[in-house]
């Protein structure tokens, strides 16, 4: 057996030193006989240890009052989500989790990756989004979105998906070890446009901006090596004729 424990930081800002307020796991467990299924949830607030901006309570919810008897992020916290030696964490945007919860003994799944990589087709990759393009069914209420518990319900079911539709493990740790392959830029002048469409000169372009998020890079490097051994493959069969 296998356990893939998914986790969710809800948090006071977009980076450290901003504190955690919320910390939520959900198991999803591979039995011997390769049977897929959900397991043990688990949820606790967080006092942050400072005053939660109005900016992060907008997103999650979590207000001041609601962490005051709360635990801190401590040690006790970081046993729990590690119990039982998953063989995974699993995070969407694992690389957001990442900067305050890292241990060096644990593996990571990414399904934001993941679905960028199974589902380019979607419109949006966001969590919420993948929920309702995929048509994710669930048995009970999983909560207010953007809430711990809600995220990581939402994100196990889309690991779940993952396996369905044919993915093993060994491709999905290979995909989330990489920087995501994007179907389309959000910026600049080819915002949304496929990237199979975009000028050679863009990509270029993309690529020699050292500050370029390291997403865009890989993704405009994966696509002009794309096009080259296409023309490469298509020389050759001229060469033959």
């Amino acid at each position: 057996m296998k356990i893939l424990r998914v986790i969710d930081l809800e948090t006071c800002g977009l980076k450290p030193p901003a504190g955690i307020c919320e910390v939520a796991t959900v198991d999803v467990v591979i039995s011997d006989d390769g049977i897929v299924s959900r397991g043990e949830t688990w949820a606790t607030l967080i006092n942050p240890g400072e005053p939660i901006p109005p900016e992060a309570s907008a997103i999650h919810g979590i207000v001041d009052d609601m962490v005051m008897d709360a635990p801190p992020f401590d040690l006790e916290i970081v046993k729990q989500i590690i119990r039982g030696d998953p063989a995974y964490l699993v995070a969407h945007n694992s690389k957001f989790d990442r900067q305050w919860f890292d241990p060096p003994s644990v593996r990571w799944l990414d399904t934001y990756k993941i679905a960028l990589w199974l589902w380019p087709s979607c419109p949006s990759h966001s969590n919420q989004c993948l929920r309702y393009w995929l048509k994710l069914k669930f048995a009970d209420d999983v909560g207010p979105v953007h809430r711990a518990t809600a995220d990581t319900v939402v994100t196990a079911a889309v690991l779940r998906r993952a396996f369905t539709a044919g993915a093993t493990i060994e491709q999905m740790v290979e995909v989330s070890s990489q920087p995501a392959l994007l179907p389309r830029f959000r910026f600049g002048k080819n915002k949304n446009v496929p990237i199979e469409k975009i000028d050679a000169g863009y990509l270029d372009w993309i690529l020699s901006q050292k500050n370029m998020d390291e997403d865009a890079r890989h993704t405009a490097f994966a696509e002009i090596q794309r096009r080259r051994n296409l023309s490469n493959l298509a020389n050759k069969k001229m060469s033959e004729i």
